[in-house]
Formats: C-alpha cells, structure tokens, sequence
C-alpha cells in the first residue's frame, strides 16, 4: 500500500521521494498537467522559462510505470530543450503529450534540468525481470549520456549482478556500493523490492535518480524465497572453497564447466548438413 502511495505517475514519485533521500539526489521538477497546457500555455511557457534555462520534457502518464504494465518506451522525451526558446519548448511538450494514447485531462508533462557532467548512466532492477531472484541487476554505461541505457544507444553497457544480501564490494567498484546504497534506501522507503531504477552519476561522484517504477512482472509465481536462495548459494561457496582446497598441487586451480570436452563428432552427428 504504502509503494503504491507513492508510485503513483512519474512525477509524483519524484517528488515524493525528493526530500527523503540522504544517498541520493533527484532534480527541481516542474510539472503540468493536460488541460494547464490547454488552457494556459502560456503561462506554464513562462513558469518553465524562469525556473530553468535547458529542460528535458518528460512524459508522465497516468498509463505509465503501473505496478501491472510499464509501457517503458511507449512515451516520448525530449532533451536539451532552451527554454529562452518559446518556439522550441512548446514544440517540444506538444511533441511529448502528443504520445499519449488516449489521454485523460490529468495526465501530466514533467520538466526538469539537464544534469551535466555525467560519467555514468544506468538502470538497476532490484530483482531478475523474469525470474524475480534477488539479486540487483546493474546496466550502466560510462558516458556523459542521460538515456544511453533507456534509447538502447549504448554502444559499451556493462551488466553486473549483485545478490541482495551482499554487503562486501571490492574498492575498484566503490561507485556499485555507492548505487547500491542509494537504491536500498528506496527500496526501504517505499518498502517495496521489486523496482526499476534509472540513475546517473555526476563527476562529483553524487547519484542522481531519474526514475523509480515498480517492476510489473507478476512476482506471485516465484516458486522460491529469498532465504533459501541465500542459504543455497552459501554452501556452494563452501563446496567451491573446500574442492579447491583438496588439491594435492597447492599451484593448480581447479576450472570447471559444463561439457567443456564434448566429443565434436557427438555435437555434428551421423549425417550432418553441409554448414555442420
């Protein structure tokens, strides 16, 4: 209940969480509604204008980032928007309200500033999207990008897995811990595991939140609970330690992997095709 309170649309989960994050920085937001926009244009033009000098007009639909559909990707955004350009700007939320599919008057456009000098973006799932296991999913890119991740530009995205229950990180990857903090924290306060969270950071080394949604896969399947997970992979790591630690030739590591001799003429077969 309380999750749902607060992830209502885009823009009011933001805010909500604005004033609540110690490990974390979310950005001035000003947000409208449809029919603001249609009956007073102008003076919303104005509002944005003073407010801020270059926006991205965000999309903040009463359709999107539900607890049962995302709809990620359904909706436009548009960057790096001057707002000393009237003409640009109202092109620019036109463009963005234009994408709503069959809007209600309350559906919202949400501006805010463009974050500069970032080095990393990304998006973390606090759990697997199609097996719900607890591990945070962690797809970033070092760039000074804001959507490399979310376009699908990303031309050097790294993916890395962290159990939930992890509290080690090797010193190399400080900015993981530093991502990972932030996101526990959320998930604390909406008390809630299972969400999406776009973020970037800043070369000051500061976190910024783009986005929290619920993760809408249907986690009432999971044939599994988070403890046993934990406890299995415990006693692996013991298994792992102990057959390595039994080897008569202290200068030999063990490898292991699955069929890593598999007979080529058992994968080709009696009569294999010509590509075979």
């Amino acid at each position: 209940d309380l999750a749902r309170f607060i992830l209502k649309t885009k823009a009011q989960a933001l805010l909500n969480l604005k004033k609540l994050l110690k490990h974390s920085i979310i950005c001035d937001q000003f947000t409208f509604r449809k029919n603001d926009w249609e009956n007073y244009k102008d003076l919303v033009i104005k509002k944005i204008s003073e407010k801020f000098e270059r926006v991205i007009i965000r999309s903040s639909s009463h359709k999107e980032d539900t607890f049962n559909k995302s709809n990620a990707g359904a909706f436009e955004s548009v960057l790096n928007v001057h707002t000393s350009d009237s003409v640009k700007l109202e092109k620019a939320i036109n463009k963005v309200l234009d994408a709503y599919a069959n809007p209600i008057e309350t559906d919202e456009v949400l501006v805010q500033p463009m974050l500069k000098n970032i080095i990393t973006n990304g998006v973390v799932m606090t759990r697997c999207l199609n097996t719900s296991a607890p591990y945070y999913v962690l797809n970033y890119q070092h760039s000074s990008g804001s959507d490399d991740i979310t376009s699908g530009k990303g031309t050097d995205i790294q993916t890395t897995y962290i159990l939930k229950n992890v509290n080690k990180f090797s010193k190399k990857n400080n900015f993981i811990k530093k991502i990972i903090t932030a996101v526990r924290e959320i998930e604390r306060l909406v008390d809630y595991d299972s969400l999406d969270i776009e973020f970037a950071i800043t070369s000051k080394g500061d976190i910024y939140i783009f986005q929290v949604r619920p993760i809408s896969s249907n986690r009432s399947s999971t044939l599994f609970d988070d403890n046993s997970i934990f406890s299995k992979i415990k006693i692996e790591q013991k298994n792992f330690v102990n057959l390595n630690d039994n080897l008569h030739d202290a200068k030999i590591n063990n490898l292991y992997g699955v069929m890593p001799d598999w007979n080529p003429a058992e994968i080709l077969g009696i009569r294999p095709n010509r590509l075979a």
